[in-house]
């Protein structure tokens, strides 16, 4: 019999939300430590206020892809601690993403960081096909 670790970050509330996550990263290949990934701006503040958030040095940014079906832009949380290549790279990607108009600041409007990204590309969020 496996013996289930019972713990979950505690930005979810139960195990059982953390083990449909769990159910859900599988299905698209995520690494389980990979969680801040999907979490919002508005979540990670609310969890800080509440000291349930394990990674509050996770930004969030579009990425934003030319797809055959038009542009698809999907927000993703991004923690040092899921860099690869360590925090000093973690600063170097929110630089650099943050010149391209990408990041998505705590109080920040997503919509309109978005929007103002694709006006520079003479797009709009009509063009984007899909968004998540």
């Amino acid at each position: 019999m496996t013996n289930l670790n019972l713990e979950h970050p505690p930005c979810f509330s139960s195990f059982d939300e953390w083990a449909d996550w769990l159910k859900l990263a599988a299905r698209t290949r995520l690494d389980p430590s990979e969680y801040c990934r999907d979490c919002t701006p508005n979540y990670q503040r609310n969890m800080i206020r509440d000291g349930r958030c394990n990674n509050p040095d996770t930004f969030f940014f579009w990425d934003v892809r030319e797809t055959e079906k038009g542009i698809a832009a999907e927000m993703i949380g991004l923690a040092a601690a899921n860099d690869p290549d360590g925090s000093e790279n973690h600063r170097v990607q929110f630089q650099r993403l943050r010149r391209r108009g990408l990041v998505v600041e705590h109080r920040a409007d997503a919509t309109n960081v978005l929007r103002a990204y694709l006006a520079k590309r003479g797009k709009t969020l009509d063009d984007v096909n899909a968004m998540t």
